[in-house]
């Protein structure tokens, strides 16, 4: 009996481990390009619970100890549940992105199908711009 006991235990924690988390929220960027015009282009993989309402979705990025820094929107975010991967174009507000280090912070934020509740998402990272 205590075998089973002990092998119901396992079985559960592995299964509570490797189970996703639902109504996770999630926003990462990858490493990005510069264009002539001092431009970025950056790739974020973006996931979102079903059903859920797109409120916000933004990419900031910065160089150079945030002297050179800029915002962009992410248009056409739909919560599937899925990742899917958007290239965000950001303009400096001042000077031109070169390649390099950057600092990249994407953000998300979702409203549950009820729309009782909001959640929101957004890892930041270190990326390389070429």
């Amino acid at each position: 009996m205590r075998r089973w006991s002990i092998l119901l235990g396992v079985l559960a924690a592995a299964y509570f481990a490797a189970a996703p988390a639902y109504g996770a929220v999630t926003a990462t960027a990858g490493d990005g390009t510069v264009a002539a015009d001092g431009s970025a282009t950056v790739p974020v993989t973006i996931s979102c619970t079903p059903g859920s309402v797109v409120l916000e979705a933004h990419l900031s990025l910065s160089q150079d100890n945030q002297t050179i820094s800029g915002m962009a929107g992410i248009g056409g975010v739909r919560c599937t549940g899925r990742p899917r991967t958007h290239l965000v174009t950001v303009i400096p507000f001042d000077g031109a992105f070169h390649p390099g280090e950057a600092f990249a912070s994407p953000f998300l934020l979702v409203q549950n199908r009820r729309g009782d509740a909001t959640e929101s998402g957004g890892t930041s990272s270190v990326i390389t711009l070429q």
